[in-house]
């Protein structure tokens, strides 16, 4: 694959050709927000949302199934929310009733220090119907403006065949002005699986610290490409880079996306509504760091002998917004 290194204001172009079989991938995670905020000035306000960190199976008998999940819940400007209850969190999936949580308790993700993250936008053009306002835009100049001084990261996007990384690792570019001129630019399909493969690799191989992670938005589902879903998931894997995705759409594979993350060691946040983004890019800085509070919510539900695979949806109730977390479980 030919590459194009054009420091230190130039992007690095990566030409993905050929197409992905199969595969339908869509970028998820957790917030459905129901209330639009928007822009106060020159800051933009989000709107809470909730990430979905990690789930761990308890046991899976002929009858029932016991799960944990930690989720990490954040206000409009993605400072952690202690205060919740179980009453406000539910389970419910096809087949199943409304669940309440057996137990819930608070927690602290272990510190992991300074980071090496790419962020990966997904410049696709069914990005000018999902995000008409370039929210994500705006989401990602937070995230760069979150940087703490030993951290360090850089910018990719994809559409149609076009792969871009925009500056080195260790490099301090205008982020702000490389991110407005993607405004407008969207066009083309969307080669995820290629995409996310080819910034697994560079953060390997680039990263200057041993905490490494992809940070991926996206709004639909692989549809140009060279790489399957599992390739980039082991890829992530034996690259110890951890995938933090992020969707935009009501048109998603939940159970994909929370692969993607949960089998990498990253964490998943789904949305209808992109003011929600401007809340989980204020927190995945802090999220990459760790030391970040979480709730770990136990669950139990009925289960007949036949199933093997579980899809299922977290809510979280705040005041008059609503998330949701994606958690699909296999039987061992």
């Amino acid at each position: 694959m030919r590459k194009h290194f054009r420091f230190p204001h130039q992007d690095i172009t990566m030409p993905i050709s050929s197409r992905l079989c199969g595969g339908i991938f869509f970028v998820v995670a957790l917030s459905l927000g129901l209330v639009v905020c928007g822009k106060k000035g020159n800051s933009y306000e989000g709107i809470p949302s909730a990430i979905l960190i990690k789930t761990k199976l308890i046991s899976w008998t002929s009858t029932e199934v016991q799960f944990t999940t930690d989720i990490a819940v954040v206000d409009g400007k993605g400072s952690s929310i202690g205060f919740l209850s179980d009453k406000q969190f539910t389970l419910e999936g096809q087949g199943v009733n409304v669940i309440i949580p057996k137990k819930i308790y608070k927690a602290d993700t272990a510190k992991k220090g300074p980071y090496s993250a790419l962020l990966l936008l997904d410049q696709s053009g069914s990005i000018t119907t999902s995000d008409p306002q370039d929210t994500r835009i705006e989401a990602a100049k937070i995230f760069f403006k979150s940087l703490e001084s030993r951290d360090n990261a850089t910018l990719a996007s994809f559409a149609g065949y076009s792969y871009k990384i925009y500056s080195e690792f260790t490099s301090k570019p205008d982020f702000d002005a490389i991110l407005d001129s993607l405004a407008g630019g969207e066009g083309g399909g969307t080669p995820l699986y290629s995409s996310i493969n080819e910034s697994v690799l560079y953060t390997r191989n680039n990263g200057p610290t041993e905490n490494k992670a992809i940070i991926v938005f996206t709004d639909g589902g692989d549809n140009n490409g060279t790489v399957g879903l599992q390739q980039a998931i082991q890829n992530a894997v034996n690259s110890k880079v951890e995938l933090w995705m992020a969707g935009l759409s009501s048109n998603i594979n939940s159970d994909v996306l929370y692969m993607l993350a949960q089998q990498t060691g990253g964490g998943v946040m789904y949305t209808e509504s992109a003011e929600s983004l401007i809340s989980y890019f204020g927190s995945i800085g802090n999220m990459l760091r760790g030391g970040v509070s979480y709730y770990t919510v136990q669950w139990t539900l009925p289960v007949n002998a036949s199933k093997r695979t579980l899809s299922l949806w977290i809510t979280i109730s705040l005041d008059e917004h609503l998330m949701q977390a994606p958690v699909y479980i296999v039987k061992p």
